[in-house]
């Protein structure tokens, strides 16, 4: 009887078994199954954007803030802008403006650099830019950079 109950015992201890409210010996359950690893989806630019959307072929202004293109599922960033100034023989400064941009799609993205009235293809968008300049913020003291952007998905 002893050898019974020191049995019990060290497998009440082990945990193979739990005592019920009458004293009688009860299996404890097995925990449950593990749950399977959660894949997690590739990082896509356009998908994971959650700020303004354009909409392909039209005109919008780009400034400080990225833009996703509908129809074409870029994203448009501008890095900046950039002047040079040429006098011409009868005495007037001709100014032009060219932008850098960051194009992004799915993992991929491209830098490049345009000049006012130039388009340029880059995964899979055609972009032209309509113009370029920066505005004076007096409040910030700064100037601010802008450009005017159409986008359209480009011709296979």
């Amino acid at each position: 009887m002893a050898m019974a109950t020191r049995t019990r015992t060290r497998l009440a201890a082990l945990g193979f078994f739990g005592t019920a409210a009458c004293g009688a010996p009860m299996v404890t359950p097995a925990p449950p199954p593990a749950k399977p690893p959660v894949v997690q989806a590739e990082p896509d630019a356009f998908r994971d954007f959650r700020g303004e959307h354009g909409a392909a072929g039209k005109v919008f202004r780009l400034g400080g803030k990225p833009m996703a293109v509908d129809g074409v599922e870029v994203v448009v960033t501008l890095v900046k802008t950039e002047w040079s100034t040429m006098a011409a023989p009868n005495g007037k400064d001709i100014r032009e403006a060219s932008a850098q941009l960051l194009v992004q799609k799915g993992q991929e993205e491209r830098r490049i650099s345009m000049g006012q009235g130039e388009t340029r293809q880059a995964l899979g968008a055609t972009i032209t830019v309509v113009a370029a300049g920066e505005n004076y913020d007096a409040t910030r003291l700064l100037y601010l950079a802008w450009v005017d952007l159409r986008v359209e998905p480009a011709a296979q």
